[in-house]
């Protein structure tokens, strides 16, 4: 059975001053003595949740909405150990008989496909979601896991945080796929990826009008980017099977 992801709302009315509740959200010292007797939290847009509910099961989660003392959002994170279809290759280890029985790195996906073309400098990538596939297809009963121990540490520069880039990224997220389908088959190459552009991605838009209808007009804005991304990553994906690269 294909993976089903759903989602829940879950409401608690209190009686207290909200300034108080929100405070017990944010502070690890006041998680501790209501929730969790560990908890790390970096309150902010974009920041991190995390929480230690006992000695087996902790919880961490990204900051998706910070709108103190109102409203905060956050997208958990799945559990650690849990099968993967790729993991991300900067920071991801293969045992070596991987390598003997399935090959290495493809040379025709990622950055190094632009050797000595310096004018292109698309930002490419794929290498590693391509061989992760070929390990599940060629070794059906291995299985790729996420350690929540493992850390990637990223240096953003501020032109990657502009429209450009992304829709850029996305052109080129789109070129890679192509590479990866024709060499995996695209039954394999976009599972994941069918599920994120018909499911994920219609909920985020539907979420984000539903939230510039409220007053949030800057839902606006991030329902645009959804639909300038899915469109730049489509036209990529085209361009790529088209012209072979």
């Amino acid at each position: 059975m294909a993976h089903q992801t759903r989602g829940y709302a879950h409401r608690v009315d209190l009686r207290a001053d909200i300034a108080d509740v929100w405070q017990s959200l944010i502070e690890p010292a006041r998680l501790a003595r209501w929730c969790a007797p560990q908890a790390r939290v970096d309150a902010r847009q974009g920041g991190s949740f995390w929480m230690q509910l006992d000695a087996d099961l902790t919880r961490e989660a990204h900051i998706d909405i910070y709108q103190p003392p109102r409203r905060l959002r956050l997208i958990y994170m799945p559990p650690p150990g849990q099968p993967v279809r790729n993991l991300l290759g900067g920071n991801a280890s293969f045992r070596r008989e991987v390598f003997d029985q399935v090959g290495g790195f493809t040379s025709d996906a990622g950055r190094s496909v632009q050797a000595g073309r310096p004018a292109a400098r698309l930002p490419l990538g794929c290498e590693e979601t391509e061989f992760c596939i070929k390990i599940g297809q060629q070794l059906p009963d291995s299985r790729l896991i996420i350690d929540d121990r493992a850390v990637i540490w990223h240096r953003v520069p501020d032109q990657r945080a502009r429209l450009r880039y992304f829709v850029t990224r996305c052109y080129a997220e789109g070129l890679s796929k192509a590479v990866v389908t024709r060499r995996v088959g695209s039954a394999d190459g976009l599972a994941a990826e069918r599920r994120h552009a018909f499911a994920t991605l219609p909920a985020g838009l539907a979420r984000c009008l539903r939230e510039s209808a409220r007053g949030d007009l800057a839902g606006i804005g991030r329902a645009g980017a959804i639909i300038a991304g899915l469109s730049a990553t489509t036209a990529g994906y085209l361009a790529g099977r088209l012209t072979g690269r």
